[in-house]
């Protein structure tokens, strides 16, 4: 049974982009527990056709875009090889891609955009306090929507690395972690 999402607002338009898309993006949430609108509508996620991903990432499926922002709440950018600022994002593949080696792709971003943490934007989260507060625990999680969960449900912030390789990121300088406790939740992923 799919859980529901639940809106203070249902006439708000809680994912941008187109609606059909939107209402599959939802479903995707839910699948994973994340079924409250208010807090679904302050992740800026947008939802987009097949075309439209295959523009942005050369994958041919319906997704949705997931902003990623920084401490202070700001946008995160790269710079493209031609110089242009482009906003850092990572989309989330609604329809079955596969690799050359027949592994699932569930999740890509624009080619040379680089590595960053996904700090989710959620009501009661304040990430620059977080991250200046050595006394508050951190969840460390693979996955943006196992972070969104994580706050959502156990009230603690939750930084989710897109893969080993996230360690190399320099946003991991921005928090304070001198005695600070860290959770290391690790996936399920067969090796």
């Amino acid at each position: 049974m799919a859980s529901k999402i639940v809106s203070s607002r249902p006439q708000d338009k809680i994912i941008a982009g187109d609606p059909e898309i939107a209402q599959l993006a939802l479903a995707d949430l839910a699948k994973s527990g994340i079924t409250d609108a208010d807090a679904i509508k302050s992740l800026g996620l947008v939802a987009l056709t097949a075309e439209q991903t295959l523009s942005r990432v050369k994958f041919n499926s319906r997704s949705y875009e997931i902003p990623y922002f920084g401490i202070d709440g700001r946008p995160m950018t790269y710079r493209t090889p031609e110089g242009k600022v482009r906003p850092f994002v990572r989309y989330k593949l609604l329809d079955e891609v596969r690799n050359g080696d027949g592994k699932t792709i569930k999740y890509g971003q624009a080619k040379g955009s680089g590595i960053h943490l996904y700090l989710p934007q959620l009501p009661g989260l304040d990430w620059k306090a977080v991250a200046d507060d050595p006394a508050q625990r951190i969840l460390v999680v693979e996955g943006a929507k196992k972070a969104i969960c994580a706050f959502l449900r156990l009230n603690t912030p939750a930084i989710s690395v897109d893969g080993v390789w996230s360690f190399r990121t320099p946003d991991l300088d921005l928090f304070k972690w001198k005695g600070r406790e860290v959770v290391i939740v690790y996936d399920s992923d067969l090796v």
